[in-house]
């Protein structure tokens, strides 16, 4: 397969030289204290990525960009979060190479993301992606849980093209812009024509997006960058690219803690979609942002930076102290993944939910060393951990049992089910 490089912008501009806008946005002290820097990552069979790395030390998270967006749209949550990070321009999109057959589709994506974050970003704690960046967020965590110990999922599910469903242009929002005109006669006609789709946000910030979201031409006119004007191609199994329902099954393999995030007025992830989810994965964990729509990261940019940094960062493998950005604002229902600060559950403490959730917390302090310990070692681990959530949980041992298999592979596994077959054939009374 070939490629070719993203086009050329005859108005070069400074890409970094309007982060103070995104400072001043979100109310935060003092200087930036993220350097950002551009590279460019070959990939696969002479393919090229692009991505910003920010920061000085080893990435931490890697973040994914929806369809028709750029690595730039994480840029205020990147601020909030103020954590190393690598921001990818997935394929097609922004600086990132076109490929001549057209496939950005998350099965492709996985595959060239893999391939960056192996030389960039090879020990993050984890990958936030989303809606197509979340769908191959999806993707690569059910085949490389090894490139990303958590997974964060904004506002998608592999249901979210179904065909069936329809959508007014106020409820599709921005999303729109990729099915109108692929060129515009000015730079401020693309500014209005997305201030006009994006209510939720100033139209300086929707100008600044538009601005990393557009080059242009030779002839002066101004065109997205993004190459998905043209129709898609089709799979190996004779179905559309963007057609992702296949990866409901991917969804089911996931073995990493993983965090879906929904904008509160979004109607991109419906009831039945979350229901299929967690069906599938049950220790799930659900957060709804309120004033939020498809966009979380730009919409409400704080709020998700707290609920990435407190999941990612806060606990193993991130292990960093207190949150920088605050508590996220939740809805009611939503999941709190600990039992600190206003810990809310839907249907209540004891539920499925609840204790397949709390399982997999208490069990995150011990996973990262399992494999590094000898037979016995892991044996007195797994009995401590067992302790600890037969106390806790009340003896709910099958529950458990769903709730760290992904973990517990092998004898590790075989120990953990022997030791509490008693506790589910016969439970405390």
């Amino acid at each position: 397969m070939s490629s070719t490089r993203a086009p050329i912008d005859t108005a070069p501009y400074d890409e970094f030289g309007m982060l103070p806008e995104n400072v001043a946005e979100l109310g935060l002290d003092g200087p930036i204290t993220l350097s950002a820097r551009r590279v460019d990552v070959e990939v696969l069979d002479g393919e090229q990525v692009s991505a910003i790395v920010w920061g000085d030390g080893e990435p931490e998270v890697v973040f994914l960009h929806g369809g028709g967006q750029n690595a730039h749209t994480w840029d205020s949550v990147v601020l909030a979060l103020g954590r190393p990070a690598l921001a990818v321009d997935l394929p097609g999109h922004g600086r990132s190479d076109r490929r001549d057959d057209r496939d950005y589709s998350p099965w492709h994506n996985a595959l060239a993301v893999a391939a960056a974050m192996e030389q960039v970003a090879p020990r993050a704690f984890g990958v936030v992606g989303m809606s197509l960046g979340g769908v191959t967020t999806i993707r690569l965590a059910a085949i490389r849980p090894d490139l990303g110990r958590r997974a964060v999922i904004v506002d998608v599910t592999p249901q979210v093209n179904d065909p069936s469903r329809e959508r007014t242009t106020a409820e599709r929002g921005s999303t729109t812009l990729i099915g109108g005109p692929p060129t515009w006669d000015s730079f401020d006609e693309a500014v209005a024509a997305a201030v006009a789709l994006s209510p939720k946000r100033t139209e300086a910030a929707v100008r600044r997006g538009v601005r990393h979201n557009t080059y242009r031409r030779d002839d002066g006119k101004w065109a997205w960058r993004y190459d998905l004007f043209r129709e898609h191609p089709e799979n190996n199994d004779g179905r559309d690219w963007s057609d992702f329902t296949a990866l409901w099954d991917d969804v089911s393999r996931i073995t990493v803690p993983t965090l879906v995030v929904q904008g509160g007025d979004s109607v991109f992830v419906t009831h039945d979609d979350r229901a299929e989810f967690e069906r599938r994965l049950p220790s799930t964990l659900w957060e709804v942002v309120p004033g939020a729509g498809h966009a979380v990261q730009s919409d409400q940019p704080r709020a998700l930076a707290a609920l990435i940094h407190e999941f990612v960062l806060e606990d193993p493998p991130g292990a960093l102290p207190g949150s920088a950005v605050g508590t996220p604002a939740r809805a009611p229902g939503s999941v709190r993944r600990t039992a600190t600060i206003d810990m809310q559950w839907p249907g209540g403490l004891g539920t499925p939910l609840h204790l397949v959730g709390r399982s997999r917390d208490l069990l995150a302090r011990h996973d990262l060393f399992l494999d590094l310990l000898g037979p016995v070692d892991r044996r007195l681990v797994v009995l401590q951990i067992v302790g600890e959530l037969e106390q806790e949980l009340g003896g709910r041992a099958a529950q458990f049992v769903i709730g760290v298999a992904p973990y517990l592979v092998g004898e590790v596994h075989e120990l953990a089910v022997d030791s509490l077959t008693d506790q589910v054939v016969h439970p405390p009374r």
